[in-house]
């Protein structure tokens, strides 16, 4: 079931609904150690160096005083293969609930050098199938979940569903499922990859998908929406984007207020949406001066996407 653009009159999450909250994308690289054919952020680029990286870090850091609450988002490419990442985490604000998105093949040390610091609040881990080694994706997994309870930070496993590998997907749900209930502060679920392709996945697939998160013991992105004739429906993100409610084109978005992503050279996007297919970024930190007062007095965009990528959570309206 695809919707039309103009079926759906808001969406949001109370999360960030009428709320000061603001959740922060932040490509440290765009390089990374995979090579996903479904990706459309890794780019073979430099590392920009720590006195670089520490700006955008500042950045980040005032935006968090002015903010009620800070979500932060790392990730990439790969963050953890960028050489300073022990000193970026560690020049984060420990008030700022930093998660690190990762597909967890690294060196397990620097893994455990990560977890010390005693800054991250999610490891949000994804198993991209036919791409990863399962011997060091697992080792590493197992690291995180051992050291989980001690370190009081959350483990989300994501695995990367695509259609070949169904079976072993399957199989890996009900092992990790099981082991699940085990922690309080671990959950997994099954993403599905897209490939450009109209109607790509059945509503029976995307059901199965959206059933996993619907499991998680802490309720993430629970997502509302209400239709034009007034009717409404509780969702997740999952499930809004495999059955195409993901249409926003036209509608009023509190992107700027509530979101934003900041690439590894310090250009700031509204969202992913307009790095990724509109190209069109909002400044730069680094030669636009007074870029922190102009982006605290945003209140919305008119969204000129075609289609919503990740920020369906971020409240919008028409």
């Amino acid at each position: 079931m695809n919707l039309k653009e103009n079926q759906i009159k808001q969406i949001y999450s109370s999360k960030f609904l009428l709320s000061n909250n603001m959740q922060v994308y932040w490509g440290i690289t765009n390089n990374c150690n995979l090579n996903c054919h479904y990706c459309s952020k890794h780019r073979n680029e430099i590392f920009y160096d720590l006195e670089y990286v520490s700006n955008i870090i500042k950045f980040i850091n005032n935006l968090s005083d002015i903010k009620s609450t800070l979500f932060l988002k790392l990730f990439g490419g790969e963050p953890t293969i960028h050489p300073n990442i022990l000193d970026i985490v560690k020049s984060i604000s420990n008030k700022i609930n930093i998660e690190l998105q990762t597909n967890l093949i690294l060196d397990i040390e620097l893994l455990k050098k990560i977890i010390k610091i005693k800054n991250i609040d999610i490891f949000n881990v994804s198993l991209h199938y036919g791409l990863t080694n399962r011997d060091i994706f697992f080792k590493n997994l197992n690291t995180l979940l051992e050291y989980s309870t001690n370190y009081n930070y959350t483990v989300l496993l994501n695995l990367m569903y695509e259609k070949d590998y169904n079976d072993l997907i399957n199989k890996d749900y009900q092992l990790y499922d099981k082991i699940s209930k085990a922690f309080y502060n671990f959950n997994v679920g099954i993403s599905l990859v897209y490939h450009n392709i109209i109607n790509e996945y059945d509503e029976n697939i995307v059901n199965w998908a959206n059933k996993t998160y619907k499991k998680f013991k802490q309720n993430r992105r629970s997502i509302s929406i209400i239709f034009e004739d007034g009717t409404a429906e509780q969702s997740s993100f999952y499930r809004l984007k495999g059955m195409g409610y993901n249409k926003c084109r036209g509608m009023k978005c509190s992107c700027l207020k509530n979101n934003i992503y900041i690439d590894s050279n310090g250009d700031i996007y509204p969202c992913q949406a307009y790095f990724r297919y509109l190209n069109k970024k909002y400044g730069n930190i680094f030669s636009d001066k007074d870029i922190l007062n102009k982006l605290i007095n945003e209140e919305y965009v008119i969204c000129e996407a075609s289609e919503c990528d990740c920020e369906l959570d971020i409240p919008k309206w028409r």
